[in-house]
């Protein structure tokens, strides 16, 4: 059931009860009635001034990011329905806006001492790891770099957790589009054939023909599913040109490229 039409039955259930306000719903986000900051699910009170509110039990996948920033994944999951569990993060700036807008959130810190089998399982992982070493602006050490190389903690991570719990089912990686001719085109496919490597382990992802990526793509494998896709924030309402590689992985079945590929609508001018 769409996310706005379970909006609307519970702001309808919500005007039975008896409070003097009920929390408003803008852009997807619920918001305090009183100070008109955004309220969490599942609480009965707003945390910033404290206005008693009803708690809103919307139904939540469980979401877990590996090395984020500051909230973006978070905040995305949240607007439809996901709780974030925990996180993986070092830098003391990202960690404090999070802990902020995400009190709930357990805070694991560096990813290379997380083992994924003694973490709470979760839906799906997400994470965009370093992308310094492949940045056309970065110093092009690849994959093996000093930071890009955490992909190999996150993938390993999501491995111990699958073994250990047969979750996640899906998993995201956000990267910039300088990892297609990272190495030559090499360390884009060592991140397919590693991340396709979860669902079916020895298996080889070869070059594509003429050796150059294409900006979208897909593999569908024995019961699992991986695409990519290169998208642009400026359609999204950021008034500028920011372009990143998404990539979907499911392990359960082949709905990587529906995902990616099949959207509802489009805000804006496309051209």
């Amino acid at each position: 059931q769409d996310y706005h039409d379970l909006a609307k039955q519970y702001s309808d259930m919500l005007s039975k009860y008896c409070y003097e306000e009920k929390p408003v719903l803008k852009d997807g986000i619920w918001h305090c009635p009183k100070c008109h900051r955004r309220v969490r699910m599942h609480h009965t009170y707003c945390h910033w001034c404290g206005k008693k509110i009803h708690e809103l039990t919307l139904p939540r996948n469980s979401l877990i990011i590996l090395v984020r920033r500051a909230g973006g994944f978070e905040l995305a999951g949240e607007r439809v329905g996901f709780h974030t569990v925990w996180e993986s993060e070092i830098e003391p700036f990202p960690m404090r806006v999070t802990q902020m807008r995400f009190p709930d959130a357990e805070h694991l810190g560096d990813i290379s001492r997380i083992n994924g089998a003694q973490v709470k399982p979760v839906d799906v992982v997400t994470g965009g790891s370093p992308c310094q070493n492949m940045s056309i602006a970065g110093n092009r050490t690849g994959l093996d770099g000093e930071k890009s190389v955490l992909f190999r903690e996150y993938v390993r991570i999501v491995k111990e957790m699958r073994v250990a719990h047969g979750k996640p089912r899906f998993m995201v990686w956000e990267n910039v589009p300088g990892a297609f001719s990272s190495n030559k085109g090499e360390d884009f496919r060592c991140v397919l054939e590693e991340i396709a490597g979860i669902a079916q382990v020895g298996v080889s992802v070869p070059r594509p023909p003429g050796g150059r990526w294409k900006p979208a793509g897909g593999i569908m494998g024995d019961r699992y599913s991986v695409a990519w896709r290169v998208l642009d924030a400026q359609y999204w309402g950021i008034p500028q040109r920011r372009k990143r590689i998404y990539l979907v992985a499911d392990f359960g079945g082949w709905t990587a490229g529906e995902i990616l590929f099949k959207r509802k609508g489009l805000c804006g001018d496309t051209a």
